[in-house]
């Protein structure tokens, strides 16, 4: 994938997520293959989980690019939580059980907590129930979905136990933070021989298989819109010059999951720092963590169909310096080389190009000019019929409008292709093997979120000397 386009792809996979955060891109794209990054079978996984939790965990902020030099967001956030001062607060047995109680629901104990089987199933769920109705799936499909996200995806149990954190959390953030220092001891970190890493996975499980991922198309001038005026512009601009055309690619957007990095700590008013300091400006740039990646998005492209905006040749002024009648100008624009574009008719937009019928140039007179004082080849190809374009072939996978381009409609039994392939991860079945993709995907940027204020402590609590 070349270098600037990855930033307008990253701009609209963004664009067609929830209205929240901000994308962050990387200043090249960076080829990845997923695996099952919760099971380390071999030490290529052991490295593959490093470079994933390097590229997650890179130092992210408001109109910046990806910093790989900064230092991991395990290592920040383990020096936020070293240093914060907890206001005395009450926190009973009855309270402590019922957090363990919830947490278990959500996580299995161990150095690093990892997401239960009921948690993961929840998640592809819930990620096949946005993707139908980010493309406008059928209301009867969304409910078919729905109901399989409440019953095989534990949907009720699962925002129940996150409710009970979370309120439980509004009384003392003191259990989390203390959970997640210990967890980010840098003796307790996994080793590489690349070096130590907290790990990071994500969901939904089935995207390690890319046959599952989303098929779009998108114009260079809707890429070019997803982008705004965002400060990556710069780059975009220098790839795309006077590109014109479109292109399909595949995607995922991925959701990144870290067990010992709570976000809502964040807004917490029961803590402050010994130094004084801010952790997070609540601007999305100042402080050791201004913000966060909680989603990945990968692409590959699967065709081009680029061109330049080529303007043609200049018309020379004849040596005798007489001006360019409206003769000279016609000839110039009937040239063999000159291209003249045909209006595409109502219900053929997102079509393949390629895949129509050669359509052979029809030369048109320029300006007034009668007929008759055409060539007499130009005349006899005026008086044709229209070329008929050859038989439509449609688009496969069928496509819908989204924002900025088309996305591809996902059909239910692809969903429980994902379904099936989720439940075999999430017991770490042996997979099936699947064929190598056709073109390589790469990771094109991270979806982003900016942490509050931070720390913003409640001068009414009460506070240790």
């Amino acid at each position: 994938m070349d270098a600037g386009l990855h930033i307008g792809i990253a701009a609209w996979i963004h664009a067609q997520g929830e209205a929240r955060g901000f994308a962050a891109w990387l200043p090249f794209p960076v080829r990845m293959t997923l695996v099952d990054l919760e099971v380390a079978s071999s030490m290529s996984d052991v490295v593959r989980a490093w470079e994933f939790a390097q590229l997650a965990n890179g130092g992210v902020r408001e109109g910046m690019p990806v910093d790989s030099s900064a230092a991991p967001l395990w290592l920040r956030h383990h020096a936020v939580l070293t240093a914060m001062d907890h206001a005395s607060r009450a926190w009973d047995a009855t309270e402590q059980a019922e957090l363990e109680r919830a947490l278990a629901v959500l996580f299995e104990p161990g150095p690093f907590p990892v997401q239960t089987p009921s948690y993961l199933l929840y998640e592809e769920y819930a990620k096949a129930h946005r993707d139908l109705e980010q493309t406008h799936a059928s209301a009867a499909d969304i409910a078919a979905v729905l109901a399989l996200w409440v019953v095989a995806g534990r949907k009720t149990e699962i925002e129940a136990a996150q409710a009970t954190i979370s309120r439980l959390m509004q009384r003392s953030s003191r259990p989390v933070a203390e959970a997640e220092r210990v967890m980010l001891h840098p003796d307790l970190l996994l080793s590489t021989p690349s070096g130590s890493y907290a790990p990071t996975t994500m969901t939904p499980l089935s995207a390690t298989d890319e046959t599952t991922w989303l098929h779009a198309e998108a114009t260079v001038d809707e890429l070019d819109r997803s982008i705004g005026d965002s400060p990556a512009r710069t780059q975009w601009d220098a790839w795309r010059a006077n590109r014109q055309g479109s292109v399909r690619f595949r995607f995922i957007a991925l959701t990144l999951h870290r067990s010992w990095f709570t976000p809502s700590l964040y807004e917490r008013r029961d803590w402050r720092l010994e130094s004084g300091e801010a952790a997070a400006a609540g601007d999305g740039v100042g402080g050791p963590v201004p913000a966060f990646a909680d989603r990945m998005y990968l692409a590959a492209v699967e065709s081009t169909q680029l061109r330049g905006i080529d303007p043609g040749p200049r018309p020379q002024r004849p040596p005798d310096g007489r001006p360019i009648g409206p003769i000279g100008l016609r000839d110039a624009v009937l040239r063999p080389a000159a291209h003249l574009a045909r209006p595409m008719r109502a219900g053929m937009k997102g079509l393949d190009l390629a895949r129509i019928g050669t359509v052979r140039p029809a030369a048109v007179p320029f300006g007034p000019t009668p007929a008759a004082e055409l060539r007499p080849e130009l005349a006899a190809a005026t008086a044709r019929p229209p070329v008929v374009p050859g038989p439509i072939v449609l688009l496969e996978p069928a496509m819908r409008p989204a924002v900025l381009g088309q996305l591809e409609l996902v059909p239910l039994a692809r969903l429980h292709a994902r379904f099936a392939l989720a439940e075999r991860l999430v017991v770490h079945a042996p997979e099936a093997p699947t064929p190598p993709a056709a073109a390589p995907a790469y990771v094109v940027g991270l979806g982003c979120r900016a942490l509050p204020m931070a720390p913003n402590p409640d001068d009414r609590y009460q506070w240790v000397a």
